[in-house]
């Protein structure tokens, strides 16, 4: 998945887990469905909690979605 920044110009490529966090975004997932959906495609990692955070945390600051 790319995403541009239609503000500055911007794209961003998305790796393959950032994307499935990407699309389970779109169908309004909350933080819990995304990591269980997640652990179940990719199996158990003590890291993917902590990944997807941060991956969810830079689509906050780069204003792809809101923390509302």
């Amino acid at each position: 998945i790319f995403i541009l920044n239609i503000e500055d110009g911007k794209y961003f490529k998305l790796s393959d887990s950032a994307s499935s966090i990407w699309r389970d975004i779109e169908k309004g997932l909350n933080n819990d469905d995304i990591k269980k959906h997640l652990k179940s495609k990719y199996g158990e990692n003590e890291k993917i909690d902590n990944d997807i955070d941060e991956t969810i945390t830079k689509f906050i600051k780069l204003g792809f979605i809101s923390d509302h």
